[in-house]
């Protein structure tokens, strides 16, 4: 998993606003309805995390401080 996560709890509702508030746009929606993100254009701004409403993502990256 080359030392970083991106984790999508059972909490998620399928909203959307993760993948909406991204400001690189590396964020998609599955076809299970569930966000998943592309690792090669992300800058980990920890955005999605933060604003999730029902705080279903978890992000961890060794080498960030959030």
């Amino acid at each position: 998993m080359n030392g970083h996560s991106f984790l999508v709890t059972d909490e998620c509702i399928g909203c959307g606003v993760c993948v909406d508030l991204c400001p690189l746009d590396c964020l998609r929606m599955g076809e299970d309805d569930k966000p998943y993100l592309k690792y090669d254009e992300c800058w980990y701004c920890g955005c999605c995390e933060i604003e999730c409403p029902v705080s279903c993502l978890k992000i961890h990256f060794p080498f960030l401080v959030f």
